[in-house]
């Protein structure tokens, strides 16, 4: 069984109680028998026809395609005692449904119901009052290849009151019980229709479902309507049909309502509104199956978004039960799903939370195409800046590839340094971009082979919580360990890019112009982010000139110190100049310094 089905499957389950209940009732209407008259009981019961085993096909309609293979078909009544024949028992029939036409491989033609067999005739004639189907069996095909069976089907199915066919009754399908209740309208006069009013209610233990529309039973099945869908867990649906998706958070209690329209291969819910894990939205979605895979494309504007869920699911499982994990840096990325559905999706908020990280107004559009993600955040408000991100992964490799781009801009500056666990006290804007990849299945994996560049650009005034002219004064006194012990005064940059090289996980830093009054400040070193460390000396001297680039001779004889250590408490020590290397200020390339 190919997990790619799963829609397909998803689809035939939410016709199939058309199917149960219609079944050799709705050909009717394209077939008329040589009498109109209602079939009679006393005949029936006056020769062996009251029983009647069907051992070859009968064709019981041609639109839709809808066959009876074999089964025994009885009256329950008794003439001689004065009992009406108004109740037919079909036992053991096995159905064959053609839901889209032209789909399923070609069969021996079926008999003509002419030549079926009087109860046949009645059966499809609608001359009963009651029907009971026992240990019934559907197979449904609904497209090329997509084919599906409904297994022990119990139905009590009641015609001609009040111009409708309404039963109930349930089946088993892929090891689980559903029960139906449905109603098909027919026509006031004898000529056939094309569109039959139908009500639907499908329940079990992993959907509730609710139909209220029409059925266009020519050539191909068609729905047109209202329809609302209640999942208490997404997942649950998706490993039913055998997709191995994580028993995680995340895709776990849905809901879905909206004008809904099926037709060949295509399933839409227009004006919908819809609900997954508390996250409310609304808009449209369409499931295509026509392609290879089958495509979701939508348009949803939720009203807040929250990712909690999402970044819960990505948690380690084996055999399908979560492993305890003890940072974010061994989250599973590998995307499982991406690999049996193809999207098209297009979503918005205006409010994007995340265990007390706020975002605002986002909007995004996310692309999977044969196991490549793509996901495209053309805005996303931080506070008063503004970003544009657009992430890849490629989980067909061997080995999982991803790629991050963007760009952040009127950042503030605190905002940066609670990032990096820097003192949140920096104040002033600045511009940010990156471009890197990654390999591996957890962001550890990817935090070490992480490689590309990223540049930073402050704009004028921004102050940062430490006296860089006093560095090397301060670190006289002694080693000191801890930001509490560095952030002391404060620093106004008139100027300050910088431009980071990434190689195996660790981000070198060059100090491209910072300045500060007539100060002026070199960097170099590194950056450990998988160990969340750092090793920097910095260099600064009084007195540059301010009206030119800097030099590497403005530099002899600046004074130096080195900050090392993990990031969120690392020491200040003075660097001696004749073991360490004298860091010098370089130019940005062409297009990397930010605008």
């Amino acid at each position: 069984m190919r997990p790619g089905k799963l829609f397909a499957r998803l689809l035939i389950l939410s016709i199939a109680t058309v199917a149960c209940l219609v079944l050799a009732f709705v050909g009717t209407l394209y077939w008329r028998s040589a009498s109109d008259e209602p079939f009679s009981g006393a005949s029936v019961m006056a020769s062996p026809r009251d029983l009647q085993v069907v051992t070859q096909a009968v064709r019981l309609s041609s639109a839709p395609d809808l066959v009876l293979s074999r089964g025994m078909l009885y009256a329950d009544g008794n003439a001689a005692l004065g009992t009406a024949i108004s109740r037919f028992v079909l036992d053991a029939p096995v159905f064959v449904l053609k839901a889209s036409a032209g789909s399923g491989p070609a069969s021996a033609p079926a008999a003509l119901m002419s030549e079926a067999g009087t109860l046949i005739e009645q059966l499809a004639g609608l001359g009963y009052d009651n029907l009971t189907i026992r240990r019934g069996t559907v197979q449904i095909s609904a497209g090329e290849g997509t084919g599906e069976t409904l297994n022990d089907v119990e139905a009590e199915v009641t015609g001609k009151r009040k111009g409708a066919i309404s039963g109930r009754g349930s089946f088993s399908y892929r090891g689980q019980r559903l029960k139906f209740d449905a109603s098909v309208t027919l026509p006031t006069d004898r000529r056939p229709a094309s569109r039959l009013a139908t009500r639907i209610q499908l329940k079990s233990a992993f959907v509730d479902a609710n139909f209220d529309g029409t059925v266009d039973v020519t050539q191909d099945l068609q729905l047109a309507g209202t329809a609302d869908m209640s999942l208490p867990s997404l997942r649950r649906v998706a490993r039913w049909f055998s997709v191995p998706v994580p028993n995680a958070e995340g895709l776990n209690a849905t809901s879905l309502r909206g004008q809904f329209t099926w037709a060949r291969s295509s399933l839409a819910f227009e004006q919908a509104k819809v609900s997954i894990d508390g996250n409310e939205a609304s808009g449209s979605v369409t499931l295509n199956l026509g392609g290879e895979r089958p495509l979701v494309d939508g348009t949803l504007a939720f009203a807040t978004m929250d990712l909690l869920p999402y970044v819960e699911s990505l948690r380690p499982q084996t055999f399908g039960f979560e492993r305890p994990v003890l940072s974010w840096t061994n989250l599973d990325l590998t995307f499982p799903l991406v690999r049996y559905v193809d999207a098209d999706l297009r979503i918005s908020a205006p409010k994007v939370t995340l265990k007390g990280f706020e975002l605002g107004r986002t909007a995004a559009t996310l692309s999977v195409r044969s196991g490549k993600l793509l996901a495209d955040v053309a805005e996303v408000e931080l506070g008063s800046g503004s970003a544009s991100l657009q992430f890849t992964a490629d989980t067909n490799e061997i080995v999982p590839r991803y790629t991050l781009k963007g760009r952040v801009d009127n950042l503030d500056g605190n905002q940066v340094a609670a990032a990096l666990l820097f003192s949140p006290t920096w104040t002033g804007k600045s511009a940010f971009a990156f471009d890197v990849m990654g390999i591996g299945q957890t962001p550890g994996d990817m935090m070490r082979s992480l490689s590309g560049k990223a540049t930073l650009h402050a704009l004028p005034g921004m102050r940062a919580p430490v006296d860089a002219k006093t560095l090397r004064t301060l670190a006289k006194s002694g080693a000191i360990t801890g930001w509490a012990g560095i952030t002391k005064g404060q620093t106004q940059f008139d100027q300050l890019d910088l431009r980071f090289t990434i190689a195996g996980g660790t981000a070198t830093a060059e100090t491209v112009q910072a300045r500060a009054g007539t100060h002026a400040f070199a960097v170099s070193g590194s950056v450990n982010l998988p160990e969340a460390s750092l090793d920097l000396k910095i260099a600064s001297r009084a007195g540059t000139p301010a009206d030119r680039a800097l030099k590497p001779s403005d530099f002899l004889g600046a004074d130096m110190v080195r900050l090392a250590g993990p990031m969120a408490a690392p020491s200040l020590s003075i660097a001696d100049r004749e073991e360490e290397r004298l860091p010098l200020p370089a130019q940005l390339p062409p297009g990397v310094e930010a605008q």
